[in-house]
């Protein structure tokens, strides 16, 4: 982790933002979304999320989805002074992060359907070669009898 993402965390921790805290470890919130909201004055925030709906670039799950994140705030923090080094809180910068938090669930949805492919791909593989009485011959002779269990399970599964 970045020296700087950590500085971030023990912020929130330290303004007594758990319930964001533990969105951002939960990663239903990115840090950036929940430094900003932690910083930012309540009449700042509502500001940037009126400017965003009347423009209609935050609409629908959008606007649920941020708005949820700043009712789950802990009560008693209705106002928090923002730091000398937060940046105002503007439509743009909402957005912004909706944008960066949902292209950073695609690419994890991405990564998931390449690898499993790639366990397909191997599982496949596997239960050919073990389909051949020499390459069994050749694992016997090596004292290579086990595999991993997941492996095999996977393998003696699609077998069946």
């Amino acid at each position: 982790m970045h020296v700087t993402y950590i500085h971030q965390l023990v912020n929130l921790l330290d303004q007594g933002e758990t319930q964001l805290l533990r969105d951002v470890e939960m990663r239903r919130v990115p840090l950036t979304v929940a430094i900003t909201i932690a910083t930012g004055t309540d009449g700042e925030i509502q500001r940037a999320l009126s400017e965003a709906y009347q423009k209609g670039e935050l609409r629908g799950a959008k606007l649920d989805t941020v708005k949820r994140i700043i009712a789950r705030r802990s009560p008693g923090k209705d106002t928090l002074q923002p730091s000398a080094e937060s940046t105002k809180v503007s439509t743009a910068t909402l957005i912004k992060e909706y944008q960066r938090h949902t292209e950073r669930q695609r690419a994890l949805v991405q990564s998931a359907v390449i690898a499993r492919r790639r366990i397909l791909m191997a599982t496949s593989a596997m239960k050919q070669l073990l389909a051949d009485e020499n390459f069994k011959t050749l694992l016997r002779a090596e004292s290579l009898l086990s595999m991993p269990a997941h492996l095999d399970a996977r393998v003696n599964r699609s077998l069946s």
